[in-house]
């Protein structure tokens, strides 16, 4: 379970734009892989966290650890890209408004 998000999904990217990526995977698989990756983590893993983001080179991914989240993620994404093309504070009001609904 796996889709792009953001500017390469609903946005104007460029030649500098990253590439973000939702994915469904368990909290500890999520963390485990965090670790291999091109983010600084100083810390526990952020249970029961929502999510872990990280970076691997241009890759973003969003690892969803919970149905709720990823469901999120993906109605946001598809909302966003009927509206295409849309600011980044367009899509981060609208994810919030998605999370808030669905409380």
């Amino acid at each position: 379970m796996a889709f792009i998000t953001g500017s390469h999904a609903y946005g104007t990217p460029n030649k500098n734009s990253d590439i973000d990526v939702v994915v469904r995977m368990p909290a500890m698989a999520a963390w485990q892989l965090a670790h291999q990756s091109d983010s600084e983590w100083t810390k526990d893993p952020p249970y029961p966290d929502d999510s872990i983001q990280m970076r691997f080179g241009k890759l973003n991914l969003i690892c969803c650890c919970k149905d709720e989240v990823y469901d999120n993620w993906l109605e946001g994404t598809s909302e966003l890209v009927l509206k295409k093309p849309v600011t980044r504070g367009e899509a981060v009001a609208t994810f919030k408004r998605i999370r808030e609904e669905n409380q």
